[in-house]
């Protein structure tokens, strides 16, 4: 893309270099040399397993912590799921024992279960089947884990598997390699579902009442048909490693990369956001959240948290009600940007790709963008103010 131009933007010496002072994020006192790599919360409990140290319970939001082994043989802990008082966790398997380990006292002490494998990638659980992942396989257990059963044949991605999700009969598996497989029937047989995914090495997935969302090695991609199609979803992210996601709600989600940080979507995944003000490392290897803070293992770089509430009032997408314009949209030229406030804020243009095209401060309320010389595409144009963030789809087609 050539180089832009705005016009008719009066410049009062203003330039914006912080959205919101107060939403950060803060490391808690987890020691980062326990390697934390994986978390789950459970009322106000939250669990962090480390990479050698085993099991860490805090019960004040990361304030202080008490480390919980009692019966856990393997310290290695690679994955974590409660629901409840009840918790497993998933471990590497050393010393020849299997790798899933349950707690009935929220993980006050643990009992090995019965699963025949012994590493372990990924569990899932939905209070009813527990799915454990595998080098390239994976078993289930409808009792807690007394007894297992291996995935049906039809499941044989050749890859890892890393990741489950599930909604009522269907089950969306992540491969590292293979794409996702799906089934329809709780598992009972599983069909490659990678129709528009262009890279297979799917990190991690996850999926809410509409949308089902998979982390890819470049990118994210999403699916609203039931996996039938995917679309890379990428406006404000680019191609990063989507390692871990987490969905809150039925559109707001959150995102966990290798190297890029924490990303942000309050529109079901249809733009990002990244929202790592505080992070002293990008490297993100699983999100939780409870009521009142998203937290981020990140491993050697220890476990950090941040308030909710300052995250998801500090985005916010244009919409029928906003003070914020574009006209014409789609446009091929000119681009009359309008901002009623008046107040100054900072205007910042991105690709699809999530690479930033233009910044430029923008004070009286007024700008015009030509676009004459852009190539066509869709961009994230972003309005920062001095406590929130507008952005908005701008198409350009000549």
């Amino acid at each position: 893309m050539k180089k832009s131009t705005l016009l008719s933007l009066a410049f009062a010496g203003y330039f914006l270099t912080s959205v919101d002072a107060k939403a950060q994020w803060q490391i808690t006192n987890l020691p980062t040399i326990y390697d934390p790599g994986c978390i789950a919360v459970t009322g106000t409990t939250v669990i962090a397993g480390t990479r050698n140290n085993g099991v860490y319970v805090s019960t004040n939001n990361g304030t202080t912590w008490s480390r919980s082994n009692t019966g856990l043989s393997d310290t290695s802990v690679n994955c974590i799921v409660s629901g409840g008082s009840t918790v497993f966790v998933g471990t590497q398997g050393m010393y020849g024992t299997p790798g899933v380990y349950k707690s009935t006292n929220t993980a006050g002490t643990w009992s090995i279960t019965a699963v025949p494998d012994s590493a372990v990638n990924c569990l899932a659980w939905d209070g009813n089947f527990l799915f454990s992942g595998i080098k390239n396989s994976g078993y289930y257990t409808l009792n807690q884990g007394f007894s297992w059963s291996r995935l049906s044949a039809t499941y044989n991605p050749g890859n890892l598997t890393l990741g489950y999700a599930y909604s009522a009969a269907n089950v969306y598996v992540a491969t590292g390699g293979s794409g996702v497989y799906l089934s329809t029937n709780f598992g009972s047989t599983f069909t490659p579902s990678n129709s528009g995914l262009t890279n297979l090495n799917i990190l991690s997935i996850a999926t809410n009442s509409t949308t089902i969302f998979a982390g890819s090695a470049q990118g994210m991609y999403v699916s609203t048909n039931n996996a039938a199609t995917w679309s890379l979803d990428t406006i404000g992210m680019g191609n990063q490693q989507v390692s871990c996601i987490y969905v809150n709600s039925s559109t707001d989600v959150y995102a966990g990369t290798l190297g890029g940080g924490v990303y942000y979507s309050h529109n079901n995944g249809a733009t990002w956001t990244a929202i790592n003000t505080g992070l002293t490392s990008l490297n993100v290897y699983n999100l939780a959240a409870d009521a009142t803070y998203l937290y981020a293992a990140q491993d050697y770089s220890g476990l950090w948290r941040r308030l909710l509430s300052n995250i998801t009032t500090g985005v916010n997408e244009v919409g029928v009600k906003s003070n914020f314009e574009m006209y014409p949209n789609p446009g091929s030229g000119l681009i009359a940007l309008h901002e009623s406030s008046g107040k100054p804020a900072l205007l910042k243009i991105f690709d699809i790709n999530g690479r930033e095209v233009y910044a430029c401060p923008m004070n009286s309320g007024e700008a015009t963008l030509n676009t004459q010389d852009w190539n066509n595409g869709i961009y994230l144009v972003r309005l920062f103010g001095e406590s929130s963030v507008t952005q908005k789809k701008l198409i350009v087609s000549h």
